[in-house]
């Protein structure tokens, strides 16, 4: 399968099924515009393309994916976000353990699709790499 992006053609080498975004997400009705939003948008460019996108939110009894959530037994306010993020990775490594790569964001992103593909080529970006601030 190839596609088109940016006058230029890639062929597809990554097996975009074994890819997640992780979406930032609160119960916080306040968000729910952002939320919303994203469903309505580029959501459903990744999906179309094969690529699994999941909000991810806190303060619930049980670990537990409800269509395009990722509920957590976890703490869902902003001080808890690195353990709501270390508790949704442990769940989806234990969901879908073919996963290669994780992309992490937040509500308020838009990522278009094509340019998020482009980047993962043009970067080399696999299983092996980390993207992000070491701490």
């Amino acid at each position: 399968m190839a596609f088109h992006c940016l006058e230029k053609s890639y062929q597809i080498m990554l097996d975009y099924s074994n890819i997640i975004v992780l979406i930032l997400s609160t119960k916080d009705s306040e968000y729910d515009s952002f939320r919303a939003a994203i469903e309505s948008t580029w959501l459903q460019d990744f999906k179309n393309v094969g690529i699994k996108c999941f909000f991810y939110e806190g303060a619930n009894d049980t670990n537990a994916i409800q269509g395009e959530t990722i509920k957590l037994k976890a703490p869902d306010e902003l001080k808890g976000v690195s353990e709501k993020f270390t508790t949704a990775l442990k769940f989806i490594f234990q969901e879908y353990p073919d996963t290669k790569l994780v992309y992490r964001t937040n509500l308020s992103s838009y990522i278009d699709v094509y340019n998020f593909i482009k980047f993962l080529h043009s970067f080399e970006i696999n299983e092996n790499t980390y993207a992000g601030i070491l701490g």
